[in-house]
């Protein structure tokens, strides 16, 4: 399979070219390795999946189209799912292309690697065109994609998660900008803990996840950048979603942040991910933007 433009033809690109989210149900989840600083703690499982049901219902009050998948009825080959606690977080199975269904992910800590399989099969089944890259190189899907609202550019986080090299592969791939942002600690593994574009000149970030240049790039790129305050760092400020133009969903606990939101004429919409912080992750890895 090859790919040929001759250029790359850059268009308005709001988030309405997506459709719709999907979830992944949180039956197997849990903390049972570290593979992330957050990652501590026993889960309550009643309460993981109580948290879960409320955020996708608020999502179904502002979208039609919310899918909720359970993985495990899917062919699982050789792959035991009950074994994937982590599979909930189906932001990093892949990334969706507006028009054009989805490149999958290759995981890049082997607790984690069988997951797209299973998404995968979802997007097998539901008819979507899934693409490749190269299998040794390590791609976080969304976890390190982000599509810009109101432009025909994504930023592609790399240097944890996600090799530079596959970002590469994806500029090749796609008829978008790609601009790329270099994460350089292990707090911020994700380019979604640490940035969210919210408009054209609007972002949410955290300027010590970035390496210099990268930072820089950010703050030539916005006019107006929203800093996730000190006491919300920990518990993923920056993992907050623009779900529609001026609505932003975000922890509840983290009350500066959405402060600070709400100053700049954002609506928030408060939700509880007390148990996904356990695994390092909230609002924004629990669900996939599809075409």
């Amino acid at each position: 399979e090859y790919f040929i433009y001759l250029r790359k033809i850059v268009t308005s690109m709001p988030y309405d070219k997506f459709n719709g989210f999907l979830f992944s149900n949180p039956k197997f989840f849990d903390v049972n390795y570290k593979i992330n600083p957050y990652m501590h703690g026993s889960v309550d499982k009643y309460k993981s999946w109580s948290e879960w049901s409320k955020i996708v219902y608020k999502f179904r009050k502002y979208n039609r189209s919310v899918h909720a998948v359970d993985y495990q009825t899917y062919d699982r080959g050789k792959r035991n799912i009950e074994n994937l606690p982590d599979v909930v977080f189906v932001a990093n199975h892949a990334m969706p292309v507006p028009d054009d269904g989805f490149i999958l992910a290759n995981m890049n800590d082997k607790e984690r690697e069988p997951e797209p399989y299973y998404f995968n099969e979802w997007a097998d089944y539901n008819d979507y065109n899934v693409r490749t890259i190269n299998e040794n190189l390590s791609f976080e899907g969304c976890g390190d994609a982000k599509w810009h609202p109101e432009e025909n550019k994504v930023w592609m986080g790399h240097g944890i998660r996600t090799d530079e090299q596959a970002v590469n592969r994806v500029d090749d791939m796609i008829n978008a900008e790609v601009e790329k942002l270099e994460l350089q600690t292990d707090d911020y593994y994700h380019l979604d803990v640490c940035f969210e574009p919210l408009g054209k000149n609007e972002a949410v970030y955290i300027p010590e996840a970035f390496s210099s240049d990268s930072a820089q790039k950010i703050e030539n790129a916005f006019d107006n950048l929203i800093e996730v305050c000190d006491e919300d760092k920990e518990t993923m400020g920056g993992n907050c979603a623009l779900i529609e133009k001026n609505r932003v969903f975000i922890d509840k606990v983290n009350n500066c942040t959405a402060k600070k939101l709400r100053s700049e004429g954002y609506k928030t919409v408060h939700v509880d991910t007390e148990e996904f912080m356990k695994a390092g992750g909230s609002v924004d890895c629990l669900f996939l933007r599809v075409p």
